[in-house]
């Protein structure tokens, strides 16, 4: 995992938002698997960070393929050049695209519906969607 993600991740969590991301993660036998992570901030009525709840899902294969070589890249970029470096390549990255983080984050995920591991049907996820309340997954996938 490139750790401008995870500097991303923290930047939009200290203020408060949601994020959504692809982490690679570690299982206790040591192999790797993806998912699709929705970080949402819980605060108190007096608007103090209580604690952060993330919810997971399996990403989709096919925006994992197209995940990887972006990651790989950061992280070589980070290994030779900082984090600041890897910050600016994935500036460059997502302008080129002429989009944010967010939007070609939901664009993987929408696009590649069909190899989701998951049960939801492309209408249950467009039903979802259109609720546009709360964190992504609760809008995406219907979760309550």
């Amino acid at each position: 995992m490139p750790r401008v993600i995870f500097k991303l991740m923290w930047e939009r969590i200290e203020k408060k938002q949601n994020i959504i991301a692809f982490v690679k993660n570690m299982a206790k036998t040591g192999r790797y698997y993806w998912v699709m992570t929705d970080f949402v901030v819980k605060e108190n009525e007096k608007g103090q960070v209580t604690n952060y709840k993330a919810l997971r899902k399996p990403a989709p294969r096919k925006a994992i393929q197209e995940i990887i070589p972006l990651y790989k890249r950061l992280r070589e970029i980070e290994d030779l050049n900082g984090i600041e470096a890897s910050e600016k390549f994935l500036k460059g990255f997502l302008d080129s695209k002429n989009t944010d983080y967010d939007t070609y984050v939901e664009r993987l995920i929408t696009d590649n519906l069909g190899s989701l591991s998951d049960s939801s049907t492309p209408q249950e996820v467009g039903e979802a969607t259109e609720k546009k309340k709360g964190s992504f997954f609760k809008r995406f996938f219907g979760i309550e």
